[in-house]
Formats: structure tokens, C-alpha cells, sequence
């Protein structure tokens, strides 16, 4: 893993995933990019994602199929998985 430079486009990935999923995207690691999201004041919302009571499975179905569909699979209200995705910032997908 080696130094980049940061650039605009760069540091538009900021939050977009897990710092750990960016690192290795740019070819850094987990705490360059730490850093460079606390220098800009940059909080992780997947950091709080990621230690609620939703496991990575439950995660992975929000926002592939309807909210109804993931709730009655998660046994969760409709409301708590529509909340979910909207704070993964995924669109709803369309039945078919």
C-alpha cells in the first residue's frame, strides 16, 4: 500500500463505503483513509450502520428487492427496513 494524492474525485468516495472498501479500492489502507475523512470533518455513517443490530447478511437484502418483501423475510417492520435503506442510500427496486 502506498501514499496517494488526494483529489477532489477522491475524496467524493469519502463515505460512500466502509473506509477499509475504499483503502483498498485506491490502494491505501483503512487508516489513510480514516484520517483524510477526519481531516475534511467527515463523519462515517458506516460506522453506525455497521454496528447496529443489523447483521451483513440483513444488510445485503436492503434495497435488493421491496421493502415489503425484505420485511417479511427479516421479520422486521416495513418501516425499519424502508428507514435502512434510505440511511444506505439505495433506491427501492421495482416489482416485477
Amino acid at each position: 500500500m502506498g501514499r496517494i494524492r488526494w483529489t477532489k474525485q477522491r475524496d467524493a468516495l469519502l463515505d460512500t463505503d466502509t473506509d477499509a472498501k475504499i483503502g483498498k479500492r485506491l490502494g491505501i489502507t483503512e487508516l489513510s483513509v480514516l484520517n483524510r475523512r477526519k481531516k475534511l470533518g467527515i463523519k462515517s455513517r458506516w460506522r453506525r450502520i455497521l454496528q447496529s443490530n443489523w447483521g451483513l447478511a440483513e444488510l445485503g437484502l436492503v434495497g435488493q428487492y421491496p421493502d415489503e418483501e425484505v420485511a417479511r423475510l427479516l421479520k422486521r417492520p416495513v418501516e425499519s427496513v424502508r428507514r435502512k435503506r434510505i440511511e444506505l442510500g439505495r433506491i427501492q427496486p421495482q416489482r416485477c
